[in-house]
């Protein structure tokens, strides 16, 4: 039961990669960190991505701000990477702040917005919290 979360959160990323890459190549610097944790993730050697996806998030603070939507998208794949190693605390707050910043920046109706929340009511799910998940996946469903 273990391997689903990894499974999915393994998903998440390829798909995160697919999407977010070019935005994060714009940025310069963070590119080549960006692949090397999605790289060192999807062959599951999270304790090496973890540090590498930390500084992930700094570096798109330093270059774009602390409510860039490139920080959101570092956290994203910063609480995959907690949620596959079972921190799903850590991943929580890493997904609330980055939903909070995809709000803050593309407004309440954006996809991103229902992507972050569709993310953090499945992590819910996989801790067994369906009342915290439910309103959460509705809200997704309604903005796609």
């Amino acid at each position: 039961m273990a391997k689903l979360p990894q499974c999915v959160a393994g998903l998440a990323i390829a798909f995160l990669l697919s999407i977010a890459a070019p935005a994060v190549a714009q940025r310069g610097s963070g590119a080549a960190l960006f692949a090397k944790v999605t790289q060192l993730f999807q062959a599951g050697n999270y304790s090496e991505a973890l540090p590498l996806a930390e500084r992930l998030v700094a570096t798109a603070e330093r270059e774009g701000g602390p409510n860039h939507p490139n920080v959101a998208t570092a956290l994203i794949v910063l609480a995959a990477i907690h949620e596959a190693q079972a921190r799903y605390a850590d991943a929580e707050q890493a997904y609330k702040r980055a939903l909070a910043i995809y709000e803050k920046a593309n407004g309440p109706e954006h996809p991103q917005v229902a992507d972050a929340l569709a993310r953090l009511a499945r992590l819910h799910v996989s801790e067994g919290r369906y009342n915290d998940a439910e309103p959460l996946a509705q809200r997704s469903l309604a903005i796609r």
